[in-house]
């Protein structure tokens, strides 16, 4: 990689692209505004460094270690965000971006927009664990093998949940997904046959194309459905 730029000691840096190879590195004392992370390219924010409004698109990684602090990235399909030491507050994680947070990183106010994910480093992912979202206090809790992670999220999850998946170094990635709406009365495919979409007890298994839904009951007049990692 080449550097594109270095704001250090009291040093801005706005407007910055950073194109294939290149990277920015944010020291203390400095700040990088409104950067855009081009493909193949990082940006890295250190002890006192401050990085604002970071772009971080397909292919793009950015890096908040010893201390460092980022607010308010958008991290697009395909970018990646890794939040070692420090703090991150204010993120969007838009479908298929990645926000991953390490032991000691304080990580608060992420949106997780449908298909967005956040990986706990440090948590073992176990199955059979659970997630859920405070309906007050946006607090997503994550609890498996008795453990329980918390992580802060901003923004409105009304028609949406939470899917728990192992990450290929074992730990723990929790994706937030939208719910798929059925209209009462809509036949449906299950295991015990072509049955109202109304009258399908929770958590019946029934058939699509390539995975399996639970069904569950939200209201009177509309029916929920949630993927499963089941297949069959």
């Amino acid at each position: 990689m080449s550097i594109a730029a270095v704001a250090s000691f009291g040093g801005a840096a706005s407007g910055t692209l950073l194109e294939a190879f290149a990277y920015e590195t944010v020291k203390s004392g400095g700040v990088a505004d409104d950067t855009s992370v081009g493909s193949g390219a990082a940006q890295f924010v250190y002890a006192g460094g401050l990085a604002s409004s970071t772009l971080i698109g397909p292919g793009r990684e950015a890096f908040v270690l010893s201390d460092g602090t980022m607010q308010s990235a958008s991290i697009q399909f395909g970018g990646f965000l890794s939040v070692s030491s420090g703090g991150a507050s204010n993120m969007v994680v838009s479908a298929g971006g990645m926000e991953l947070i390490s032991a000691g990183a304080f990580v608060v106010s992420t949106t997780l927009l449908a298909g967005g994910a956040i990986d706990l480093d440090t948590v073992v992912f176990a199955s059979g664990g659970s997630v859920t979202l405070g309906a007050t206090t946006n607090t997503l809790s994550m609890t498996e093998n008795g453990v329980v992670t918390q992580v802060s999220l901003a923004g409105s999850y009304q028609d949406m949940f939470f899917q728990l998946s192992v990450d290929a170094d074992g730990s723990t990635i929790v994706t937030a997904e939208r719910m798929s709406c059925l209209c009462r009365g809509t036949l449906i495919r299950t295991e015990c046959g072509d049955v109202a979409v109304s009258e399908t007890p929770m958590g019946r298994m029934h058939w699509l194309q390539q995975a399996s839904l639970r069904v569950g009951s939200r209201s009177l007049c509309s029916v929920w459905s949630r993927p499963s990692v089941r297949q069959w």
